[in-house]
């Protein structure tokens, strides 16, 4: 019994951090008890609290001076994160939740601000002593800056001209946000976008900033901004750890390979979660590298809840660890083996992290999953021809195997090479990624729902370190700068415009005027918003619909008409709003939309406060479907006078029918970044 009790004390000294980081899920537990739930019960209101008192109490408590040097670091990190959210959470809610008598709320922001402080008093040694080291090292000073202005480019290049805009799903997480105050950031329920999502994370902070700057447009921006600044920095130290002795010029370029590519600069003006996912991907599996459970488990924590997925991207991360570890334990140990293995690990409490991640995730899935159905249509099973589609699209979508090949060439040279380049913990790391990348994949494989590029997740991050991590190990230095700068080139165009001719071969391509998009769909009634979701190609399709709106808005009369015919979908995805919005009547499909004149474009996210707002201009706009005439249209129609807005490569001929059949008062052309849309003003 006594040495029951001295190896339980030992374990529990030895990994006491990891009870530190285990008290965020007594705070998470928390978010399961909202206002409702306490005014339904008082003792409710006592559990909430006592979880949000103990949580930081044992945070604060789970570290001590007995600690190693990098794990008082990174405590000391987490403390200063910690800190600057609480003055943050202070200065948007703290008037508010004072003033309703909100406790538990009260209790929390209290509690957390002075045991986060009293940490970062704590481990101030260690801080000061890191950023003096940082500066001091000339090197990493260098690479510190050049990652900053790698990562402020693509901040920069995010506004575009136009400023901040959102499309696609952003435009509905916009909408849903919209309308959530400071009692969402204390209750799961309401911070659960789209439910089955279980976007916590990203939610919450969108909410928190809203909150804090007065603005939802700042606050989207900001955390893009977190999630670039994250990709940068994370990519440039995670090469420098994997293949030290390199010249800094050659970590810069590996870099600017990830953040310069269609799914770093070219998605950055989208605003959307999956972006939170493989941006913050190299900076975790850094931390894996580096051995920093706590850096590991934080950032996987903030994957697992920004978006459904990032639990599969977490745990197959750690699942690969695991195996690896439980590899290099069965070689130690040769009797008893199986006995040894699984008490060495079971005994390593860091597992156990990831187990209460999945509890938590669980339990929020499940807490939303029966309120939406929006995903009732997708199912789990095996269909050659999704799987074959998925693996065109996880190999060759947008410039992707530039970067597939040499992955894949890398996995071949850390199996059978013997040379002593590659160490077995660099082996080690190879084999997590792809173990993890494999599962990843495995999933969507066998997941049998909408089969577009942007559903790639960590992959893409997957495929860019083991693609870059390869051109770093050749020796030639002028050979490896020239390939990495060739195909840090090449992507960038990609970023603005499909010119990939591998993805223009092998997948189905729609004209948009002087170029071809790619249909990665492969549907009966393809939506190329969905399709175009890899690059910049949507906000080119939203701002020449944006100028092509705004001239018929300008133009026509009261009683006026607008009609479109922009494809076979009527569900027009980056009409903000308007998928939520028409109505199907007749078999017609009509869109009520706004044109919001602050930012001279469609309005985002569909929002009744639009009736009452001068800033917004309303319209109706009627879709034509390929197989109806203009005639049938318009046959029950009140309008004497139309404006037809369309694709001349996408309207199924239907000029020539207006021109044949109708006074033609006005053609007008716009064209932007090749793409090519006109619009005629007709009469009867």
């Amino acid at each position: 019994m006594d040495n029951i009790r001295v190896n339980g004390l030992r374990i529990v000294k030895k990994y006491k951090y990891v009870f530190g980081l285990m008290s965020f899920f007594l705070y998470a537990l928390s978010f399961l008890i909202n206002r409702e739930t306490e005014a339904y019960h008082p003792v409710f209101t006592l559990l909430r609290a006592g979880l949000v008192f103990i949580a930081p109490v044992l945070y604060l408590l789970a570290c001590d001076n007995e600690c190693t040097e990098k794990v008082r670091l990174s405590y000391g990190i987490l403390s200063g994160v910690i800190f600057v959210h609480e003055l943050m959470l202070l200065a948007a809610v703290g008037k508010t939740i004072y003033y309703i008598r909100d406790y538990p709320a009260l209790i929390s922001l209290f509690m957390w601000t002075i045991c986060s402080l009293a940490a970062l008093v704590r481990f101030r040694k260690s801080l000061i002593g890191f950023f003096i080291s940082v500066f001091r090292n000339r090197g990493t000073f260098i690479l510190v800056c050049a990652s900053l202005i790698l990562a402020v480019l693509v901040t920069i290049l995010s506004l575009e001209p136009n400023g901040i805009r959102f499309s696609w799903d952003s435009d509905t997480l916009y909408g849903f946000i919209y309308g959530l105050g400071f009692d969402a950031l204390y209750d799961a329920r309401q911070l659960m976008f789209m439910k089955v999502h279980v976007s916590l994370i990203y939610v919450y902070f969108v909410v928190l900033l809203k909150l804090l700057t007065g603005n939802i447009r700042i606050a989207f921006f900001i955390i893009n901004t977190v999630c670039i600044f994250a990709a940068s920095f994370g990519t440039t130290f995670l090469f420098k750890t994997l293949v030290p002795g390199k010249k800094n010029m050659a970590y810069i370029l590996a870099d600017a390979l990830f953040m310069f590519s269609p799914w770093v600069c070219g998605m950055s003006v989208y605003h959307i979660y999956d972006y939170f996912i493989y941006c913050f991907f190299p900076l975790m599996v850094y931390y894996y590298y580096k051995k920093n459970w706590v850096g590991f488990f934080c950032v996987g924590t903030m994957i697992s809840f920004s978006r459904a997925p990032g639990l599969i991207v977490f745990g197959s991360v750690c699942l690969g660890i695991l195996l690896i570890e439980a590899i290099s334990l069965s070689k130690k140990y040769y009797d008893n083996k199986i006995r040894l293995v699984m008490a060495s690990l079971l005994h390593s409490i860091k597992y156990w992290y990831f187990l209460a991640v999945a509890i938590i995730f669980v339990i929020y899935f499940y807490l939303g999953r029966d309120v939406n159905r929006q995903f009732g249509d997708t199912t789990l099973g095996i269909d050659k021809d999704h799987i074959l589609h998925l693996l065109k699209i996880y190999t060759c979508c947008n410039f992707l195997w530039l970067l597939f090949v040499p992955a894949v060439l890398l996995v071949l040279y850390a199996c059978f090479s013997k040379n002593k380049k590659i160490s077995s913990e660099l082996k080690s790391f190879i084999f997590v990624i792809v173990f993890s990348d494999i599962l990843l994949v495995l999933f969507y494989c066998l997941l049998i729902t909408y089969r577009i590029p942007r559903y790639m997740d960590s992959h893409i991050a997957a495929v860019y370190i083991c693609g870059t991590l390869i051109l770093l190990l050749i020796n030639d230095t002028r050979v490896s700068y020239a390939v990495m700068s060739l195909i840090c080139a090449v992507t960038f165009m990609g970023s603005f415009r499909m010119i990939d001719p591998v993805s223009l071969h092998i997948f189905n391509t729609i004209n948009v005027g002087d170029h071809k998009i790619v249909d990665f769909e492969k549907t009966d009634m393809p939506s190329f918003e969905d399709s175009i979701i890899c690059n910049r190609e949507y906000y080119s399709y939203e701002v020449i619909l944006g100028n092509t709106v705004k001239y018929v808005l300008d133009n026509m009369g009261e009683n006026d008409e607008i009609l479109f015919s922009l494809g076979t979908n009527p569900l027009t995805w980056s009409f903000s709003g308007g998928r939520y919005s028409y109505a199907y009547e007749n078999d017609k499909h009509y869109f009520q939309l706004f044109y919001d004149k602050t930012i001279n474009g469609l309005a985002n996210g569909y929002s009744y406060d639009y009736f009452d707002s001068e800033d917004m201009i309303p319209f109706d706009m009627h879709f034509i479907f390929p197989e109806e005439n203009v005639d049938s249209a318009i046959k029950t129609s009140k309008a004497n006078t139309f404006f037809y807005i369309y694709f001349p490569t996408l309207n199924y001929g239907k000029e020539t029918e207006i021109n044949e059949k109708y006074t033609v008062a006005e053609q007008q052309e716009f064209s932007f970044r090749g793409w090519n849309m006109n619009c005629i003003k007709f009469m009867r």
